[in-house]
Parts: structure tokens; sequence; C-alpha cells
């Protein structure tokens, strides 16, 4: 299974493209855990241990980046930029507005 986001359909797993928003896990799951409707985000860390966890989509960044931290999350997805975002420094998210 290649990384990143998939909904569970059908008894099926689908790959979720997305160029806008954030993903934001909740917690590690299995993939037998998911069920219909579930988003789930499958990632393999730099020591080669492949993560399954219950994520969430967000269009606003704080909202993301607040979820994630009550949650104990190292870090968000950003889709625009496909890139991740690190919970644990300050992101500005505009002039003056920093997270």
């Amino acid at each position: 299974m290649l990384d990143g986001t998939y909904l569970k359909l059908g008894g099926d797993l689908h790959r979720i493209e997305s160029q806008t928003g954030y993903w934001a896990a909740s917690e590690e799951t299995r993939l037998s855990s998911v069920l219909n409707g579930e988003f789930v985000g499958v990632w393999e860390d730099s020591d080669g241990k492949t993560w399954i966890d219950a994520t969430h989509y967000f269009t606003d960044l704080e909202q993301a980046l607040k979820f994630a931290r009550a949650h104990n999350q190292m870090a968000i997805w950003d889709n625009l930029n496909a890139a991740e975002i690190d919970t644990r420094e300050t992101v500005s998210i505009r002039a003056g507005v920093d997270l």
C-alpha cells in the first residue's frame, strides 16, 4: 500500500488525492478497524515502520493544528504543498498571527 490517505467505501480502501486542506491524525489504528466512510492515513517513517492512523480532513490550518496537538500528533499533512507541518513549531499563517 502506498503512503497516502484512503477512504473506506463498500469495504474497499480508495486513495484520496487532495490539493487543498490538511490531514490530521487522531490515533493509530489497524486497517481492519476502519469503518465505511472513515479516512485512514498510511505512511512509512524513516526507520521503515508503517503507520496507520485514523485521519481527519480540515480546510483551516489553525483547526488542523489544534486538533493534532490535542491528540499528541507530531505533524499534520499540508495537501497544497505536499509537505508535513511540525505541530511542535510555531507556524505563521499571516502577518501577526502565529500558531
